[in-house]
């Protein structure tokens, strides 16, 4: 193995070819690297998305919150759950891969790393979304504003939930076959098996950042709050 180092030129090649340059990343990744990557896309998200929803809050578009890596945490507590479920999903498909992957090298070390470098497809996916559904809800939330709330477009906030979900979709199939394909090449195991173990760290680890989420806002002001991904 040579000498681990972060690539950051392989970045854009995960969005066209992943097989291929996760197959390039792996001589030269270990966890360390791959928990840098991740980390740093992590922070570029959670404070792209703070911008994205303060933009919009000042020019009068409305707050809307869409990144489900963060959901309605302050930026920096959302940056480091969100590392932490990382790690969690990363952790939770190795051992899953080891069971019933049939993984012919499994490989915990490179497993982290590599679906470290799958963060980021999510990330920028993920800020994609928050855009564009800032903006989209922003401008419906206007409309039924500027009519004092006598003429509400429900059909602006029909098309809004159903971009918002194709959105959300797109994200969430996308960023599981990405990180499948690093776990496969981290493992060397079968492709399907571990699609399917991505899934089920997925769902896991989705329970448990509702958890988390809860636990801070029962802390910081006494009560729940509606699931962090819904666009409300």
């Amino acid at each position: 193995m040579a000498k681990p180092y972060v690539d950051v030129s392989a970045l854009p090649r995960l969005m066209i070819r992943p097989r291929r340059t996760f197959e390039q990343l792996r001589p030269h990744t270990g966890p360390a690297q791959g928990a840098i990557v991740a980390l740093i896309l992590i922070a570029v998200a959670g404070v792209t998305d703070a911008m994205v929803r303060w933009l919009f809050a000042t020019v009068g578009s409305g707050e809307v919150h869409t990144i489900g890596l963060l959901g309605r945490l302050p930026t920096a507590m959302g940056v480091v759950l969100g590392f932490l479920v990382y790690l969690l999903i990363a952790g939770l498909t190795y051992k899953f891969v080891v069971g019933w992957g049939k993984a012919k090298r499994p490989d915990m070390g490179l497993t982290i790393g590599l679906m470290g470098y799958a963060m980021f497809p999510v990330v920028v996916l993920g800020i994609a979304m928050s855009v564009i559904m800032a903006y989209y809800g922003g401008e419906v939330t206007s409309f039924v504003e500027e009519t004092g709330g006598l003429a509400e477009d429900w059909s602006g906030w029909g098309q809004y939930w159903l971009v918002y979900w194709l959105v959300l979709l797109v994200l969430v199939l996308w960023g599981m076959r990405i990180q499948a394909k690093a776990a496969v090449v981290a493992n060397d195991s079968a492709g399907g098996r571990t699609l399917g173990c991505v899934v089920v760290a997925w769902i896991v680890s989705l329970f448990v950042w509702i958890l988390l989420v809860e636990v801070w806002f029962l802390a910081t002001k006494g009560e729940l709050v509606g699931i962090p991904w819904l666009p409300f």
